[in-house]
């Protein structure tokens, strides 16, 4: 595991670097709205993003969401992450494993009783990755466009 890791939460000063990596990740992206997403959510108590820099270079990114849901059995908290990716030649050096480290110690401390990340069969790299973080398979997610 590589020394030097940092994770930094991201802030308004931040939004550069991170569509320079998210463009590296996904390609071509809305960049006003993708600004408007991280502006709008970066203060709110439901929402962290966070990043990770292995040697000063920004590598990997996640985002994480606290849902706090009445449901018929009564409520529900726990934490959602739509998001991790650490990029291909960074991988297996820390830098996931402290991001989604710091992400369940947050949801802890707002009051979440789990962590769920979704994953699925295009994920390979990533099924591994989280059993080794202490996560488990719990259900099947079940997909029907409404086309």
């Amino acid at each position: 595991m590589a020394a030097n890791i940092q994770v930094v939460k991201i802030g308004k000063k931040d939004i550069p670097d991170v569509i320079l990596l998210l463009r590296k990740i996904v390609g071509k992206l809305d960049e006003a709205q993708l600004m408007n997403v991280l502006i709008t959510r970066m203060d709110s108590p439901y929402y962290m993003y966070m990043y990770g820099k292995l040697d000063g270079q920004i590598v990997g990114i996640i985002e994480v969401q606290y849902r706090k849901e009445l449901q018929l059995f009564g409520m529900r908290e726990y934490g959602f992450v739509p998001t991790i990716y650490v990029m291909p030649s960074h991988r297996r050096q820390g830098v996931g494993a402290k991001l989604l480290s710091l992400a369940a110690m947050w949801l802890k401390n707002v009051g979440a009783r789990q962590v769920v990340v979704l994953s699925g069969p295009k994920d390979e790299g990533l099924n591994p990755f989280l059993q080794s973080q202490g996560f488990a398979p719990d259900q099947a997610k079940f997909v029907k466009p409404l086309v």
